[in-house]
């Protein structure tokens, strides 16, 4: 099956992207194929989603579960976190790891 788009003339004149084209012309090949049965996706929040599906020939009474929900679970670690920058109770570093900036001021203190 050929897509609606032909990559023939790109193929002639780029060399070493055969499977680039390739690629290309499976997924839109898998594009269209038929989606059976007809569903909704709906986002109700960041983190729930809920499948609605549609069954033909059914009668409601028939059918207990016509949508699905989903909610998306974001481990401990995973989650944002905040840290503080700053603040006035500092620990000192040790001399080696204190920038050139503080080493001068200590001196420029020193000396006066």
């Amino acid at each position: 099956m050929r897509s609606a788009f032909d990559f023939s003339p790109f193929r002639r004149s780029t060399v070493g992207f055969d499977r680039l084209f390739d690629m290309l012309e499976n997924s839109a090949a898998a594009g269209n194929g038929e989606n059976y049965p007809p569903f909704d996706l709906i986002k109700v929040d960041d983190n729930r989603y809920r499948i609605e599906i549609a069954v033909a020939g059914f009668k409601q009474g028939e059918i207990d579960m016509l949508s699905i929900e989903l909610v998306r679970e974001i481990p401990e670690a995973m989650k944002p976190r905040k840290i503080e920058i700053g603040g006035s109770v500092s620990p000192q570093p040790e001399p080696e790891q204190r920038t050139l900036e503080a080493r001068a001021e200590e001196r420029q203190t020193e000396q006066a």
